[in-house]
């Protein structure tokens, strides 16, 4: 497994984990991330899904996770950004 796919999975299973923190379920998440089921069910099971790197601020925005957002990709930005230039990350 590749570097990228290992952070692919450490980050679905951290969004899939804040998502049931909030008592939603992944049809929730989906209607609320204007996106489907089986979208949300790929990114927490770490598959490569087309785009999830630029839906994870969809995904702050919807579970308000602010700060939670940012421990959750910051360990691994450097490493993600150099190949996906899309998710350099604002800092509030």
């Amino acid at each position: 497994m590749s570097s990228e796919q290992e952070i692919l999975k450490q980050l679905g299973k951290k969004i899939q984990q804040l998502r049931e923190e909030k008592g939603l379920s992944q049809m929730d998440l989906a209607y609320q991330s204007e996106t489907s089921m089986s979208y949300v069910s790929k990114i927490e099971n770490g598959h490569h899904a087309p785009g999830v790197l630029r839906f994870l601020p969809r995904l702050e925005r919807t579970l308000h996770l602010g700060r939670a957002f940012h421990e959750l990709v910051e360990v691994h930005r450097t490493e993600l950004a150099a190949n996906h230039p899309e998710i350099a990350l604002r800092h509030d």
